[in-house]
């Protein structure tokens, strides 16, 4: 998922350089004029922007089972314990072991996660605010008479 927010962000930053007139942008590449489909694709960001806050949803509903799964991992360890069953308590304390190696790699997914989507918000809001800014700056038409 986070390759998905470095295509979007290289996305993002080469509309920004656009829109700024930065001499970064290829000359035969036309600078978009606002009120195309700059705003259709604003609204596809944010469609997406949607699907990565759901999709972070899912990231944290997973960790939470997770942190379930390892209180009753936990507890299963000290049952057996307590009921002098060794092998038990050994084979639980292991999957305790590695379910929390997979809760603490599901955390580091999701904390990855949150920033790309912030990264990817805060770009998408600097998109609009400079795509409002050109639209309201006033246009010059030229007309040539040939005589």
């Amino acid at each position: 998922m986070s390759s998905l927010f470095k295509k979007l962000n290289t996305l993002i930053s080469a509309q920004i350089r656009d829109l700024t007139g930065s001499q970064d942008r290829p000359s035969a590449a036309p600078a978009p004029r606002p009120g195309t489909d700059l705003d259709a694709q604003i609204d596809g960001l944010r469609s997406r922007f949607d699907a990565a806050l759901a999709y972070q949803d899912e990231l944290q509903a997973r960790i939470d089972g997770l942190y379930q799964e390892v209180a009753d991992w936990d507890a299963k360890a000290d049952q057996a314990l307590d009921d002098g069953h060794e092998d038990q308590a050994r084979y639980a304390i292991e999957r305790l072991q590695f379910t929390q190696r997979n809760l603490n790699m599901a955390d580091a997914d999701l904390r990855e996660h949150r920033s790309a989507a912030q990264d990817l918000l805060s770009q998408i809001n600097a998109m609009e605010a400079l795509f409002e800014q050109a639209r309201q700056q006033p246009r010059v038409v030229v007309v040539v008479n040939e005589h």
